[in-house]
């Protein structure tokens, strides 16, 4: 599951930065929002520049940065849908003695059923696909203006945001540290009584 929901990470990043820098006559408009929000994924990346305020350069789809995540994007789908190349299926190579099988090499049990299953689902490279979607959001970082990118920056390392309906200011609502207690008020003459055990 892991595997499937790494390109999350940067599809959510995206989207932070739509509602984040999306220009006013856009936002305002909802069917030209919804259409930019709505659109596939490599479609939104490279129409961020024009549809967005604060990009110093359009993010280029042919950048390795890009391609590295369009693969990792490319995987998952074929997961998803279930497409599947019958050679990365493959486990060992078996001939027949009659009806009997011999194996080139020796696998387990484990390594010819679950283990091909495994394998297939690239869960051994999540850490290796999260490089690749941390690579892709620093180089789309670096197409933002400086002052834009430090904004957006602070929006991503918070967890609760709120925008500000009368103004349409966008802020965050929470201060890293928030405590909650309560008191609990008990009369003394119940405090007493219900410290004495019942016989």
């Amino acid at each position: 599951m892991a595997a499937l929901s790494v390109p999350v990470l940067a599809e959510s990043f995206i989207n932070l930065l739509i509602f984040v820098l999306c220009r006013p006559d856009i936002k305002s408009n909802s069917r030209l929002y919804d259409n930019f929000v709505r659109s596939n994924i490599d479609v939104k990346i490279q129409s961020l520049h024009i549809n967005c305020i604060g990009f110093i350069s359009e993010v280029s789809w042919s950048s390795p940065e890009c391609a590295k995540y369009n693969s990792i994007v490319n995987e998952r789908n074929d997961l998803l849908h279930g497409n599947f190349v019958v050679g990365k299926l493959k486990f060992n190579e078996v001939f027949f003695n009659d009806k009997v099988p011999v194996f080139k090499e020796y696998r387990s049990m484990w390594a010819q059923s679950v283990g091909v299953s495994i394998e297939y689902s690239g869960v051994h490279k999540v850490s290796q696909d999260i490089s690749v979607v941390e690579d892709f959001i620093e180089y789309v970082l670096s197409c933002l203006e400086p002052k834009i990118r430090e904004q957006v920056e602070i929006f991503m390392a918070k967890r609760d945001l709120g925008r500000n309906k009368a103004n349409n200011r966008l802020g965050v609502l929470f201060p890293d540290t928030v405590v909650d207690f309560g008191v609990s008020v008990v009369p003394e003459d119940k405090v007493a009584s219900d410290d004495i055990p019942e016989e």
